[in-house]
């Protein structure tokens, strides 16, 4: 469900990008890997980030990226949502 929802998001934050930029104007799979893992006991989380990186590898197999790139950003995208219910459970 996590990969689904990540992948038409990732296809909607791409629709959004400024040729040939690299950023998007928005980017909803942050909202959708955040709203998932806000939902999920904590040691689900990594069933949520595996469930995104396959749909994050195939949509940005499509970008003209190179793949360390595409890894990093993933890590980026990852990395924030992960905090996030760490500051919410205070």
């Amino acid at each position: 469900m996590v990969g689904a929802a990540y992948y038409v998001g990732s296809l909607a934050g791409l629709a959004f990008r400024l040729p040939p930029a690299t950023p998007s104007l928005i980017w909803p799979s942050n909202a959708i890997l955040t709203a998932a893992l806000l939902l999920t006991a904590p040691r689900h989380w990594v069933w949520c980030l595996v469930g995104a990186f396959a749909p994050h590898l195939i949509v940005h197999a499509s970008v003209d990226w190179p793949w360390a790139l595409i890894i990093a950003v993933f890590l980026q995208i990852a990395w924030k949502p992960s905090s996030a219910p760490s500051v919410f459970a205070c």
